[in-house]
């Protein structure tokens, strides 16, 4: 019953009316519904892109195998300095720093 009002749902009838064709109560029906939703991440939304978190993970990578591994506040700086030469502004980084719980 509740698999055949889930798929009137994504057919377009409304959850009361789903609920009402197949005699399953409304909360169950959305709670279900919910479940099969795709799960959001958790946390603040990703400051830097894939490609971006990739090129300075090689950077740092690159620096450490010519005998000069970044510290915590060299890393933090050194994304500043990116941050800034594309003229971004991150709201949650005090002057477009990056906190130590960041890094």
């Amino acid at each position: 019953m509740i698999d055949k009002a889930i798929k009137d749902m994504e057919k377009g009838l409304s959850l009361r009316k789903a609920a009402e064709k197949h005699g399953v109560p409304k909360s169950t029906l959305a709670r279900r519904k919910l479940r099969n939703a795709p799960a959001k991440k958790a946390g603040h939304p990703k400051v830097l892109s894939d490609e971006e978190e990739e090129a300075i993970t090689h950077r740092i990578v690159l620096a450490a195998s010519w005998g000069y591994p970044l510290s915590t506040m060299e890393l933090r700086m050194y994304v500043r300095q990116y941050l800034n030469q594309q003229k971004r502004t991150v709201a949650q980084f005090k002057s477009n720093l990056p906190g130590r719980e960041w890094a």
